[in-house]
């Protein structure tokens, strides 16, 4: 992807792992809720939040502000873009234009930003009434009419799941209202019985059972690999991974 971002290495300095790592949802949590979805014939609904950073707020600490350089072409584009806002900040540097702005959003690009929207996420997940699952910080349940609503997440890549597909419109509903509008971007879903989720295919079409394929992830893979590969096959199959419900 193209996009003009945040360089996170300059805050490797002071930013320690643990201040910025997020949680992304388990293998074996897609796996086992996926199985669940099977066996209890849930409506399935995959969902895309855009822009999910830029609408995340930036946490301060005792008061700390986060200030960034911005210089060269870009400074010339915002000045372009709003003169008014920017042209009094502008200052000479060695390589063009210098701005230094304080950082108010999550910028892609900055190590924290992946951080700060699972907090919001989780927040806003738990205020509606659903519970962080202790053994996966990225599952959450609730009950709707005496049955389990699931949603799992990797960033703003969400899962969710109940019996009644009313529940996952609802949701939809939510999610739209909490993270999509004209500006920013309207929340993506895909609903029916197959889904392409963190590069895996999850097939519903079967009573009771779930496929798991990553063919054409591992067909990508390999075609994108720098080098060539020598004397190896490649067992294709459509069934490469299968999960049965009932196993």
């Amino acid at each position: 992807k193209a996009r003009t971002c945040a360089n996170g290495s300059t805050q490797r300095v002071y930013t320690t792992k643990e201040e910025a790592a997020s949680p992304t949802v388990m293998v074996e949590s897609i796996l086992l809720t996926a199985t669940i979805e099977a066996k209890e014939n849930r409506d399935v609904m995959t969902a895309d939040i855009p822009n999910a950073f830029i609408q995340t707020d930036m946490e301060s600490v005792d008061g700390e502000r986060l200030i960034m350089k911005i210089r060269g072409a870009l400074v010339d584009m915002l000045v372009e873009m709003d003169p008014e806002t920017y042209s009094e900040y502008v200052v000479p540097g060695d390589k063009g234009n210098v701005l230094y702005v304080q950082v108010l959003k999550a910028i892609y690009g900055m190590l924290k930003s992946s951080l700060l929207f699972y907090k919001k996420l989780c927040k806003d997940l738990i205020e509606i009434g659903f519970v962080i699952n202790p053994y996966d910080q990225c599952v959450a349940n609730r009950v709707i009419e005496g049955k389990q609503q699931t949603v799992t997440y990797h960033v703003d890549d969400l899962k969710s799941s109940h019996v009644d597909p009313k529940v996952n419109d609802k949701f939809l509903q939510w999610l739209e209202m909490k993270y999509g509008d004209a500006e920013i971007g309207k929340v993506k879903a895909v609903r029916g019985k197959r889904h392409d989720y963190l590069a895996m295919i999850l097939d519903y079409s079967f009573p009771g059972v779930v496929k798991v394929d990553m063919t054409n992830y591992v067909k990508q893979m390999v075609e994108d690999f720098p080098e060539q590969v020598q004397n190896s096959t490649y067992p294709w199959n459509e069934n490469l991974f299968k999960v049965d419900s009932q196993s």
